[in-house]
This record gives C-alpha cells, sequence and structure tokens, in this order.
C-alpha cells in the first residue's frame, strides 16, 4: 500500500530545518567575528602615481570572503606610526617617495 506517511515527512523537515538552521547560524557567526580566520594573503599591485593597491588571495580549502577591515587597520596603524604613507581607500595606498613604497612592500609583501 501507497501513502503518505505523515512520521517521516515530519522527522525529514526537522532534519533539513535543524541543519540549515545551523547554517545559518555558523555564517551570522563568521560574519559577525566570533570565529578566527586565519590571516588573509594580500597582494599588492603597484597603480601609476606611487599607488599600491590590495587584492586577495582566494583559498579553496576555506571560506574565504576577500578582504576585511580587519586586515587592513594594521597596515594603515604601521604607515601612520612609520609616516611613510596614506590610505586612499579601503584597498588603496599612496606615497610620497620610491623609497616609502619600497619600505611598504618590505614590511608588508608575503
Amino acid at each position: 500500500m501507497t501513502g503518505f506517511n505523515s512520521k517521516r515527512a515530519m522527522a525529514v523537515g526537522r532534519q533539513t530545518g535543524n541543519s540549515s538552521y545551523n547554517k545559518r547560524e555558523w555564517v551570522k557567526n563568521l560574519f559577525m567575528g566570533r570565529f578566527d580566520r586565519p590571516p588573509t594573503k594580500i597582494i599588492w599591485h603597484q597603480l601609476p602615481g606611487r599607488k599600491l593597491k590590495a587584492t586577495w588571495e582566494p583559498r579553496a580549502q576555506d571560506l574565504d570572503f576577500g578582504l576585511k577591515e580587519q586586515d587592513m587597520d594594521p597596515i594603515q596603524k604601521w604607515c601612520e606610526q612609520s609616516n611613510c604613507g596614506k590610505r586612499l581607500s579601503f584597498d588603496i595606498w599612496i606615497f610620497k617617495t620610491d623609497a616609502h613604497v619600497t619600505m611598504f612592500l618590505l614590511r608588508w609583501s608575503s
């Protein structure tokens, strides 16, 4: 006899609901900064006029969503302390001399 088994349907629905809820919570916690993530590898590209642009290298083994403000904060703090460059935008830095660019790259290149 074929028919609708309500107990089985409810059990499957509960498992799916709990599973997707846990995934949503995990992603929410990831965005809220509750999980430590490994540092993002930053790649610097030279632009005209002594400017550098930061990009990131995607990693296949983990969920990496790109550069975050927490990646840029230590770089900005170091630049302010060493007085070598200024941050123009989220991922672009400008420098006064070529020596400052070299000093920056020696410190922040991987």
